[in-house]
Parts: C-alpha cells; structure tokens; sequence
C-alpha cells in the first residue's frame, strides 16, 4: 500500500528552465531594478513618506538580507518626496551665556546672505570705524567739551587762589607716588616754595621757624576749603570724560547703526533684531575703551551656518550607517579660541530636516545616548544637544539652542526588535504608527525570477564580478526556492543569495573563466555547506563507530526514526534521532520524559499533550484509558523544542500498544493534531537529506525512505544524489496526510485511512483494532494490579 503514497521524484525538486528565462546572461538584464512581491509593504512605506501627521515614522521590518533597504530606496526614488521645510540654522554668539549659542532660523539660502553681510560689517569694524572715530570732526568736538569743562574748572578755584595769595599762600600740584596731587604751599617773594626748598631757605636765614610755624597753620586752615574745590574738581572731570565717552559712544553707535540696520531691513526677523541690538552694545561696553591687543570682530560677530543638505525642492534622505552620538549630533570642535557658537557642525539629524532619516535599528540601541535623543527629538520636534568639549583644562558645556526639525525617521529592524520595543518603550507605537512589513519570500513567478536577475546584475557590476549565464540564474533561482519554507516561495534573503554569487564568481575567475555557469554556482553552495558541516561530521561519525545508536534496518516495537534539524552559522542540517515508547498497566497515562528533565521546550511539550487528545479520538474505548507510557529521544541530553516529532511519537507509542514492529529504514517527520492530521513542517529538505546521508554512509539497499506530511509537497527541493536515488528506487520519499496511513507504511500493515465523516468502521485486522483490543486488555491488567493493591 505504500506505493500509493510515494512521491514522484518529478516532485522532488523544482527545476527552473534557463531557456524561458528572456536573457543569455547577466549583462543582458535591464538595470531597472524593481521589487515584486511587496506591495503592501511599498504601500505603508508610501503612505509614511507622503502623509503628514504626528506619529508617522515608519519601522521596515524583515530579516537581514531581504531588502529592506533596497526598497526605502526605491520608494523614496519613486515617490521623490519634496522637502517639508527648507531652513538655514544660523548659530551667532550669545554675549550674555556664550556657552548657549544664540539660534536663528532663516529661510534656505538667506544664512549665506547674513553670513556675508556680517562679514562686510566686520570688515567695516576693523578699517572704517576706527578712522572714523579719529576723525577731525570728532576730535574737535572732543576739545570742545574739554575746552568747557576746563572753563568750569577755572571758576572754581580762581576765588580761592586768590584768597590764597593775600595769605602769601597758593596751590601747587606734587608727585605723590605715581599721581599727582593738589596742595597749598607757601610764596616766599612772589615764589612759591616747595617742600624740598624749606629747609635751604631755613639754613639760609630767608625764613624763620616761626614763618614756617604760620604758614603751616595757614595751611591747616584752607585745608578742608580745598579738599571741597577738589571734590569738585574731580567731579567735573569725571563729567568731562563722561561727556566725551557719550559722544564717541553715541557716534559710534551711530555709526555701528546704520550698518546693521541695513541687515536688519533685509531679513525682519525678531530674533536677528535682538542679536544686532547685542551686537551694538557689547561694541560700545567691551571693545571701544576695553581694547587689549589687536580685536577680531569675526569672532564674535560672525554667522555658523547649519544647513540641511537640500537639492532644490527635494526633500533630503540620509541614511545613517553609524548613528553614533557625534554622527547623529555633530561635533563642537574648539580649535584655537574660537567661541563656542563657531565650533558647532551638524550631524545626520541636521541634515536631514525637512526629509528622512534612514538608521538600523539595532545599530542606534548598540550607541549609547543615540536612542534616547532620537526618541527625544521625534517627541518635541526638537534637537536639543550638548557638547562636552574641554577648555583651559576644565570641562565645559556647550549647549546651543534647541533647532526646531521637521525629520521623519525611517527604521530598520527585525520582527523580534519590534515586539521588544513595542513592548518595553512606553510611546514607541505612537512615534512609529507605520509598519511596514517586507516577506521573506517572493511568489514563484516569472517576476520574481527577472528580479533575482536584476538584483544579481546590479552586485556584479557594483563589486565587478564575473556575468552569470542564463543556466547559473536559474540554478541562483532554485537555491532561493530552497532557501524559502513557503509553498510556492523564493527567498528574499539576497544577502545569503548574492554571498553564494560572489563565490561562485570567486570560483569562476580562478578557473580563468570569463562568465559563471551552472556548475560553479552548485560549487559555490556545496563549499558553503562544507564549511558549516563539522557538527553533522561530527554526528555521523559518532553513528558509524556506534556511539550513538541509530537503526536503518530490521523492525522494532515502540521504535522509530524521527528527524530533526539543527543551525551552524547560516547552515541548517538534519540528523535522526531515535525515538522510543515503552507501556505497560498503569495510571500515569503518557509520561514525557524530556518534560520531566525540563528539557522539553513549550512546543514541544504542547505537541506531546495533543497525543492524548489523539488517542481519545481514534481509539473511542468505552472505558477510561487506563494505562502507563513513556516517551523519550534516545541519547539526546540537549532541550528540545518543536512538535515536528510528534507524529512520530504517535507512531511509535501505537506500536508500544499494539505490539506491531515498525520498520527501521524509514523515518518519519510531521506534526499531527487531536485528529490525527498531519501538519507541515519546517526543514523538511534538511531532515530527509539528514536521513539519507546517514543511510548512503551504510549503503542504500531500497528500502529506506522517509515520511513526511503531505502538506510539504510544494517545498521539496532535494540535493541532485537524493533526486537521482529516488529515481533509481534506492530511497523513497511518502507523502501522506494521516497518521494512521503513516503508521500503515511503517508497520507493512493495511491502511487505517477512514472517513471521518462517516465514520467507516474498520477491519478486524486493522492496526486500529488491534490498538482497542489491547487497551482494553492492558484496563483489566490495570483494574487486577490496582485490585491486588487493596
């Protein structure tokens, strides 16, 4: 009866037809690279990139080498997106907080026009202000007020001068240190004494002590009359010095004015006003009286322009490879002396205002700080930055003025990275609204067998690689049918697909060969195998010297071969793996003993509780199952997860029941349900080549084979030496979709298939019978132990 489930080998792998592809070789494809297959995806994508509205940043999802950025690429080319705002972010000293840079925001293309304003001011600054302020015009104004003011001075101290003479007094001006000071000396024949000259005089006889003695006390008795003048005196200079820092303040401001109000009536900007007005003052307070050493006007009055990188209206698109801190920010670099608002550059948010930010995902969280001023800016609309820079040995902070963005950020990440950050940041799924979702598979059609074409032409004119014939392609096509788990699929994994390319290039020129064949892609994938195949070596070693068991002949009871699969690097490959049930009276009812040692994963174990449910439905006993039974992968001591296994534990513990030997040269994988269905299953080519190799290394004698769930049909993709086996009778591959007509191929016994909905009772040398008659049998056993008991 097996014969009826055995697979065709036309069936067993998918040949693609180099001649129905429209091309002799690579060089012949067109360069219009296009993406089938999602349109979904470039809808949502579409919608991110032309919609307006809070909340819609865009997350690509897919796996690694599926083209994710490729189709951001081709979108956002096809789209052309026009720039949402288009400004220059102008940073300008802050006289009052230099370590917060003053930002003005300007329309696109008036900051170079500011820039270049303030420089021709800065050069008046420097050559025609200070001409002006020496001025003759000035400086005669400047005699006038002191012309006054000494005036003033004059009528001050003349009525106590001449007060003074009448006492043969009169007022001196001395050196006192390095200042002068005003006294009252003595006249002595019209001359006036200074105090060097008293003592000559005395010893001279020209005065007397007692003169000395009257003039002193004459002195004494001005004094305080004179410290009043002085007072006044020097309030009069102080006014006089006032009223000339007043004109040449009010000239220059005049001046300094009439300049920048020029730039004012250009740009009327509130904000530039203020900036100007600032400008004009710290002139007149720091640098007009307050020189020291030559003064640059450019470093204070000068422009630091910030500007996205715009072409025209479009919209700007950077895609960020490391969004690093200082990548995403931009750096403040203190070169020399210059102020803090000079050394500001920007950074990919900067420069992509207006436009999109294309980042990876798991590139931005491995950057410590970059995630929280991304999320940070896409909340506020805001850039707000700080630079740690170090000046005079200290540490300072240079904190600009937050810039107002307008940046739609574009992420790329994996499904699993979604979830976790949906879950754990609390306002993720608001900033990220559109999911756009890319398959890993394209459908198998004409189409997607151009695109892999396109896709393989476009590496091997970017990394100058050898042409690939038409016959190459095609095997390029089946491995990414291969490398797909959906009926009817390929892979969109072109990461790993174009890795194979370039060997197979790699293997192509070394033969000195000027275009890739068919034979040096199969090469190129057997040698990506090979290095990815020492575990399996290691495996199939420890079978042929007998360290792990594993049977490919003769029958067993509660035996069987089941099948498994397991990853080296991008390499999966599948082994057997024995599987054993016991049974006997009892009530435990089915023991999973990978369960018991906790190594049992979550699936796994749901698929081991669904053979209960099983049991119940097709064996239907008109008392309690009442029995003990376990099951175990044999010499396996890792976890083990899953429930492609549990037709074949179904399998197996039927044969415990019915004490029925299962034959030892097939192997079976498939999951079943509480009908006894067989599902589909992942790896399915993996684990029939496992089984296979480990039969080939004994020798194929013809009776080996595998059972698989009908429902994988459509993914066969068999190696060539299992192919050819199959045609040769050698090995044999069955497709079945029920567990009993899987159990009928293992045991050499009559089918079990029924109709379910009319409940066709069966034979009564069925499997299914003799299960009935020996669970009732292995009941009353019970009903006797558990009577004995009591």
């Amino acid at each position: 009866m097996s014969n009826q489930f055995r697979v065709p080998t036309d069936k067993l792998y998918y040949h693609v037809d180099a001649k129905e592809l429209p091309f002799k070789t690579t060089k012949d494809v067109t360069n219009n690279l296009q993406i089938f297959g999602h349109d979904v995806a470039k809808d949502a994508l579409t919608f991110a990139i032309e919609c307006l509205g809070k909340g819609l940043n865009a997350y690509v999802r897919g796996m690694s080498g599926t083209g994710r950025e490729t189709l951001v690429k081709q979108v956002l080319d096809e789209v052309k997106p026009k720039a949402r705002q288009q400004n220059d972010y102008c940073y300008v000293h802050n006289f009052t907080h230099p370590n917060i840079p003053r930002l003005i925001v300007l329309k696109h293309g008036y900051g170079k026009i500011l820039k270049k304003m303030m420089a021709v001011f800065c050069d008046y600054v420097v050559s025609e202000l200070q001409q002006t302020l020496s001025s003759e015009d000035i400086r005669s104004k400047r005699v006038q007020i002191e012309n006054k003011h000494n005036k003033i001075l004059i009528n001050i101290y003349q009525p106590f001068e001449d007060i003074l003479k009448k006492e043969n007094l009169a007022l001196a001006n001395i050196k006192d240190g390095e200042s002068m000071r005003m006294v009252i000396a003595p006249v002595h024949k019209d001359v006036l004494i200074t105090p060097e000259q008293i003592p000559v005089l005395l010893k001279q006889g020209e005065l007397s002590e007692k003169d000395i003695i009257a003039f002193n006390k004459k002195v004494l008795s001005f004094q305080p009359q004179l410290e009043t003048l002085v007072k006044q005196a020097n309030f009069l200079t102080e006014k006089k010095y006032q009223d000339i820092r007043k004109l040449d303040n009010d000239f220059a401001r005049a001046q300094l004015s009439c300049h920048l109000d020029a730039i004012s009536e250009k740009f009327k900007y509130k904000d530039l006003d203020i900036y100007l007005d600032e400008i004009v003052d710290d002139f007149i307070e720091n640098v007009l009286y307050n020189r020291k050493g030559s003064f640059d006007p450019t470093m204070f009055y000068g422009v630091n322009i910030l500007t996205p990188t715009y072409k025209d209206d479009k919209a700007p698109v950077v895609f960020e490879s490391s969004p690093t801190l200082v990548n995403l920010l931009g750096i403040a670099e203190r070169e020399g002396k210059l102020p803090p608002y000079a050394s500001i550059s920007a950074g990919s948010l900067i420069k992509s205002d207006g436009g999109f930010l294309i980042i990876e995902v798991d590139e931005a969280l491995a950057e410590k700080g970059t995630w929280a001023i991304l999320m940070r800016t896409i909340r506020s609309g805001k850039l707000s930055f700080s630079f740690e820079d170090y000046f005079g040995g200290r540490p300072s902070t240079i904190k600009p003025e937050p810039i107002p963005l307008d940046v739609k950020v574009i992420l790329i990440g994996s499904h699993q990275r979604f979830y976790e950050l949906g879950h754990y940041e609390d306002d993720f799924l608001d900033n990220f609204k559109v999911l756009v979702d890319l398959d890993t598979e394209l459908p198998r059609i004409a189409e997607s067998f151009m695109q892999y074409a396109q896709v393989l032409k476009k590496v091997v004119n970017d990394e100058k690689l050898l042409h690939f014939d038409n016959g190459a392609v095609a095997q390029m096509i089946e491995h990414g049918i291969r490398l797909s788990s959906g009926k009817n699929k390929l892979s969109t994994r072109f990461g790993r697909l174009m890795d194979v390319a370039r060997e197979a290039s790699y293997l192509a020129k070394k033969e000195k060969k000027n275009l890739v064949v068919k034979k040096y892609v199969v090469n190129a994938i057997k040698a990506s195998i090979g290095r990815s195949y020492s575990s399996a070596k290691r495996f199939y070693e420890l079978l042929e010297n007998g360290t792990i068991i594993i049977e490919n002949q003769g029958k067993q009871i509660g035996q069987i071969n089941g099948l498994a699969v397991s990853q080296a690097g991008t390499i999966s490959y599948g082994f057997p793996a024995r599987i054993t049930a016991t049974v006997s009276p009892g009530k435990s009812g089915l023991i999973n003993i990978e369960g018991q040692a906790e190594l049992s994963g979550n699936i796994h174990t749901k698929g081991f509780q669904i053979l209960g449910g099983l049991l119940r439905h097709i064996l239907r006993p008109c008392h309690p199952l009442s029995f003990s039974a376990s099951i175990a992968f044999e010499q396996s001591y890792g976890g083990i997860d899953g429930d492609s296994a549990s037709g074949a534990e179904a399998c197996c513990l039927l044969s415990a029941i019915t004490q029925i030997p299962i034959k030892q040269s097939l192997s079976m994988t498939g999951a079943i349900d509480q009908f006894g269905q067989l599902q589909a299953i992942g790896g399915v080519n993996e684990k029939i080549e496992g089984f296979f190799d480990y039969c080939h290394q004994g020798g194929l004698n013809g009776e080996q084979g595998v059972i698989i769930p009908s429902a994988n049909l459509a993914n066969l993709m068999l190696r060539d030496d299992v192919v050819k086996a199959c045609e040769k009778n050698d090995f044999h591959i069955y497709a079945v979709g029920y567990v009993l007509d899987a159990l009928a191929i293992l045991t050499d016994t009559e089918s079990c298939q029924y109709e379910l909905a009319h409940r066709i009772p069966y034979s009564y040398d069925s499997t299914l019978f003799k299960a009935s008659e020996n669970i009732q049998t292995l009941f009353e056993q019970s009903m006797s132990l558990n009577d004995g008991v009591n």
